[in-house]
């Protein structure tokens, strides 16, 4: 994972796999502030990827929908749906963000001999596919998404 993200990861890394609709998405644990039960923002954007903020802590956390930003698909929420709390890494003038996932996320510890870079075209958004133990997974590329959440919260 190191040629993939940063020189400075570590050889081991503790992530998780979380699911989204038709997808699995795999982060670096340090990334993830909170999983909690889901709720939607009161100014929920209709049609779009940013859904508005959610409340989080006392705090207006920005919600967007990964699936309809990367996807293009609209987020169909289940009873086992969650709320991701991420740690913003970009420093875009917010400290977190969110987005709904579809269960919870699986704890694993991966190292860079377990991941088998997947040779596939990249969407924006898109870091890089793998293959885990667990099947195929996304790396989001964490810096576009905010990238794109600032430049919502910007209008």
């Amino acid at each position: 994972m190191k040629s993939l993200l940063t020189q400075d990861i570590p050889d081991v890394m503790s992530c998780m796999l979380m699911p989204v609709m038709g997808q699995i998405i795999l982060l670096p644990s340090v990334c993830v502030a909170e999983v909690n039960h889901l709720s939607l923002p009161d100014n929920e954007a209709q049609d779009s990827w940013y859904m508005g903020a959610v409340q989080w802590r006392g705090l207006e956390v920005p919600m967007i929908s990964l699936e309809q930003l990367l996807m293009g698909r609209d987020l169909t929420a289940s009873p086992m749906s969650r709320l991701l709390v991420l740690n913003a890494i970009s420093g875009s003038g917010f400290a977190f963000w969110a987005m709904p996932i579809l269960g919870l996320p699986k704890t694993l510890k991966v190292s860079q001999e377990q991941l088998a870079i997947m040779d596939q075209e990249l969407q924006p958004g898109e870091k890089a596919m793998v293959k885990t133990e667990y099947g195929a997974a996304l790396l989001p590329d964490l810096d576009y998404i905010e990238a794109q959440i600032a430049e919502e919260l910007a209008r």
